[in-house]
């Protein structure tokens, strides 16, 4: 038996990760950050996802089961991640996460007088 990823698989994942795009964007979706923010992880009733910064332009989406085995992962650059759905999923979810665009704009308006 071959455990070399079929595209049918890669797709799956690549599906995977722009319907978390789209339900992060739509609130359905909630992650949490780990300490430095560079791993995000989103918990399901199925399992749990990890999407993650490596290096810069370097990203992978992580699936988890209930047990907390990773089952699969994805990584940018050994897919066909169409363009930036990778680091879109990750800026989204870290956004969120972290209350980025919030805090940016509190700071604008503490520093515009």
């Amino acid at each position: 038996m071959s455990t070399e990823r079929t595209s049918d698989q890669e797709n799956k994942l690549i599906r995977l990760a722009v319907a978390l795009r789209d339900g992060t964007r739509s609130g359905r979706v909630k992650w949490t950050a780990n300490s430095d923010g560079s791993t995000l992880t989103a918990a399901t009733p199925s399992g749990a996802v990890e999407v993650t910064s490596l290096y810069s332009q370097s990203y992978v989406l992580s699936v988890y089961d209930k047990d907390g085995h990773r089952i699969d992962s994805i990584s940018r650059g050994k897919s066909p991640d169409k363009p930036g759905i990778l680091q879109g999923l990750y800026e989204v979810a870290r956004d969120q996460a972290l209350n980025v665009s919030g805090i940016v704009d509190a700071i604008i308006k503490d520093v515009s007088g």
